[in-house]
């Protein structure tokens, strides 16, 4: 777990982390908000362009921060600079986009229960824990190919190095197990934090948009965490010739 709480707290430490999360937070709320109708969770379509660029910043700046630990800089979280995360978001879409693929595969496979059988039908803790670690090992497995080419993509910025199907076929399998045990951790992290924050919001305020925005936000701390972490996995784990 060291490795992740290191993370944690360069992200929390931060310049001004809390003022960035709180913005990266409401900017995912803002796409929840204007992509769902009412609870019914229906797309709304008009508003598709405001949602893509605005994901677009979101994702430009996670790929951001991961750049700038791996070039090991004083301040892990960039500036909130809208034009240059959107940039870095239009490129990492193109360069790493490709890879969501296997995920969306495994994602069918797993979840239209081909692998094993509903939730519902099991008879025993031991199927529902075995259901589980089935999920987590798919899922990894399927994001290690996506998150090696985030980490190329990171380094210098590159749609090439991100494309480069020879150094993700040669790394891929080391970032499965880096996934592996960072979500792992990371679950065990949250519930000791996260869950008692949220139960005590959810407390006062109810299940209304406080709790939805503070949700999205615990989400972007996660995924900064994950992103920065990113970094130690390059230089811990990654064969770049490059390095």
């Amino acid at each position: 777990m060291a490795n992740v709480l290191d993370s944690a707290r360069l992200v929390l430490t931060d310049n001004n982390a809390f003022t960035k999360i709180a913005i990266l937070g409401l900017i995912v709320f803002g796409v929840d908000e204007l992509l769902f109708i009412g609870d019914t969770k229906t797309i709304n379509f008009a508003n598709i362009i405001f949602v893509i660029p605005l994901l677009l910043v979101y994702i430009g700046y996670l790929f951001r921060t991961l750049g700038r630990s791996m070039a090991d800089r004083p301040s892990v979280l960039p500036s909130l600079n809208a034009i240059s995360s959107l940039i870095v978001g239009v490129k990492g879409l193109v360069s790493t986009g490709i890879f969501v693929i296997p995920i969306y595969y495994m994602h069918t496979l797993l979840s239209e229960k081909v692998i094993f059988p509903p939730v519902e039908n099991f008879q025993t803790l031991v199927q529902f824990c075995g259901c589980g670690i089935i999920d987590l090992i798919g899922y990894s497995l399927a994001a290690s190919f996506f998150f090696t080419s985030v980490i190329f993509f990171s380094k210098k910025y590159s749609v090439k190095e991100g494309l480069n199907i020879v150094n993700i076929l040669k790394n891929f399998h080391e970032i499965w197990v880096y996934l592996i045990f960072t979500i792992l951790m990371l679950a065990i992290l949250n519930i000791i934090t996260s869950l008692l924050i949220l139960l005590a919001i959810y407390s006062i305020f109810g299940a209304g948009k406080i709790y939805t925005y503070a949700t999205y936000a615990i989400i972007t701390i996660n995924t900064l965490v994950i992103f920065q972490n990113l970094s130690q996995a390059y230089y811990e784990q990654i064969n770049d010739a490059t390095k």
